[in-house]
């Protein structure tokens, strides 16, 4: 049994009974038996008026999930590549990378989830957060840079902020896990070699490498949802899947590589820190109860009243 009161109730009953009560002591003596009774009903009616305000009700037990004891960073690409549409269905490599990592991170709920995604340059798009639903949306609607605006693709330029971000998250929680997931195609478009993840990999204790489009390639749009290709001298450009760099890029991590071509299993990242903790809260409602028993009590004092009020009508 727990209370659930409103305060302002109960003082007002409370405040009812202490009067109501006092009036009995007093006329308990000399007074005929009737009236003694129905002091005695009007106390009873504004104790229990009392129980009322106070709202007792049941318990029950309920879980608490236990905390996620991850701390699990996104690398995205969003090169303009990564609109190439020659994922399952024709639809962008980003598209597919987007509901991937959506039902990942859904599925690690509780985690800290922090979200870097890279073009030209890396930024930190979502600071960890263990807020799903928020994470969830930008996910969906990150999209690709525009081909116009590209200049040249390097599919290492996040490393140095990731590096920066998991060495913060491994100081601010040193007892988590750290798991790093990479999804790109891979395509390096810049003259320089790309850089080395392997400085990530004693950061981190799991990482994958997830892989999006087809050695036989897509033709991409020049923006999210516009019809135009992009074109070279009247000749349409098609992305072609780097597979051999990713896999190079998953070795350097002493991690996994996984070709995402849609379905199939994701990563688990979840690590529950403990078993799921059970708690008590307020159940079902029991003031009612008091209320119907106060029923019968209340007809008798309003029929007394009532009786009076007539008693009084006719001596005038």
């Amino acid at each position: 049994m727990t209370w659930q009161p409103d305060w302002w109730l109960v003082l007002t009953t409370a405040a009812a009974a202490i009067t109501f009560a006092a009036i009995a002591a007093r006329r308990r003596r000399g007074s005929p038996r009737g009236t003694r009774a129905r002091d005695l009903v009007q106390v009873v009616v504004a104790l229990g008026l009392v129980l009322v305000a106070l709202r007792p009700s049941g318990q029950h037990e309920r879980e608490v999930p236990a905390e996620n004891a991850v701390d699990l960073v996104v690398m995205l690409d969003r090169t303009a590549s990564m609109g190439a549409m020659d994922h399952a269905g024709g639809r962008s490599r980003m598209e597919g990378a987007a509901e991937d990592l959506v039902q990942l991170v859904a599925g690690a709920a509780g985690a800290h989830v922090s979200v870097i995604v890279f073009d030209d340059t890396a930024r930190l798009l979502v600071p960890a957060t263990t807020d799903v639903r928020s994470v969830v949306t930008t996910l969906g609607t990150v999209g690709w840079r525009p081909s116009a605006k590209a200049m040249g693709s390097d599919v290492s330029v996040g490393v140095e902020l990731a590096h920066e971000t998991l060495t913060k998250l491994a100081a601010q929680r040193p007892g988590n896990d750290r798991a790093l997931v990479y999804a790109g195609d891979g395509e390096q478009t810049q003259s320089t070699a790309r850089g080395s993840l392997a400085a990530l990999a004693e950061l981190v204790d799991e990482a994958w490498v997830l892989g999006y489009g087809t050695s036989a390639g897509g033709v991409m749009p020049v923006a999210p949802g516009a019809s135009e290709l992009v074109s070279r001298d009247g000749v349409e450009q098609r992305s072609v899947l780097d597979e051999e760099t990713l896999q190079e890029m998953a070795e350097e991590l002493d991690g996994s590589y996984v070709h995402r071509t849609g379905g199939g299993t994701l990563p688990d990242v979840a690590r529950p820190a403990g078993s799921a903790a059970r708690e008590l809260v307020p159940g079902a409602d029991y003031y009612w109860v008091v209320a119907l028993v106060l029923v019968p009590p209340l007809l008798v004092c309003l029929a007394v009243a009532v009786r009076r009020w007539r008693a009084v009508k006719e001596e005038r």
